[in-house]
């Protein structure tokens, strides 16, 4: 699995290194679609950790940051970068040290609310980035 081995290689730069990094595809017929999609890869991801000898609910519950990134998509908008890439959106190479890719930027920035979603599934799609305009560490107060 491409994101599988790219991400596991950079962590300590793209994840931390104490982090669990399981990457699924979406295999559902037709595409799930982001509800069904997410509920989908929350389970394929719960059965890779569990494979593996961990139990990926139980780490969540024990206050484990965890976060879904979708990468769907074959970025038609964002054309023709995304055919250098064979037509891999989230592998579309942005300026900077090391040449990072769209998913490994919004993982790393997204990676600053960590701390502050403790025991929470956050869900993010693989190519938003954005510019923080205020700090991003709060006091979770719902659920």
């Amino acid at each position: 699995n491409f994101w599988q081995d790219r991400l596991e290689k950079n962590k300590g730069t793209v994840v931390p290194p104490g982090s669990c990094v399981l990457a699924v595809d979406e295999d559902w017929p037709g595409g799930a679609g982001n509800f069904l999609g997410t509920i989908y890869a929350w389970q394929k991801a719960c059965a890779k950790r569990k494979e593996q000898g961990g139990d990926l609910a139980a780490e969540l519950s024990a206050g484990s940051s965890v976060a879904i990134f979708h990468t769907a998509g074959k970025g038609t908008r964002l054309a023709p970068l995304p055919g250098a890439e064979n037509n891999n959106k989230p592998g579309v190479k942005l300026p900077g040290p090391g040449a990072p890719s769209i998913l490994e930027c919004v993982i790393r920035q997204t990676g600053a609310y960590a701390s502050s979603r403790k025991g929470r599934l956050s869900v993010f799609w693989g190519d938003q980035i954005f510019i923080p305009s205020v700090a991003a560490e709060y006091q979770p107060r719902h659920h």
